[in-house]
């Protein structure tokens, strides 16, 4: 079984990471968009992580304007998916399921909710 953690925030699935990877599982950290204090390089005395450690770029892109295809194609690899922060959305537009959901505080009071650059929209009725 291949596993993806897809997103670090708050160092959380690094931590995960290398403790499936101990129990002998092929585990993998997927990064999306961490702060530098976040990656895994700030949490480790190991400085080559390639063989586990990965990043996307699909913050860089968007939600609304990545193509479902290219999640796809990124996560074809991988048979279970452990996520955190905007990870839940991303899965969700390519149609895969997440199997673990890991929050962190953000991603469940402020992601879920429509933010508007200067006002809500007007509702007429």
């Amino acid at each position: 079984m291949k596993i993806a953690c897809i997103g670090n925030m708050n160092n959380a699935l690094f931590c995960v990471t290398r403790n499936l990877r101990d129990l002998g599982y092929d585990a993998h950290l997927l990064l999306v968009e961490e702060f530098d204090h976040f990656l895994p390089l700030a949490d480790s005395y190991d400085g080559d992580l390639s063989d586990y450690v990965h990043q996307l770029n699909w913050y860089n892109i968007g939600h609304w304007d990545i193509k479902k295809e290219q999640i796809i194609n990124d996560l074809n690899d991988y048979d279970f998916f452990i996520g955190t922060d905007l990870a839940p959305a991303f899965l969700y537009k390519a149609g895969i399921t997440l199997d673990i959901f890991t929050p962190h505080g953000g991603d469940v009071f402020h992601h879920c909710f429509y933010s508007f650059k200067n006002f809500p929209p007007k509702r007429y009725e």
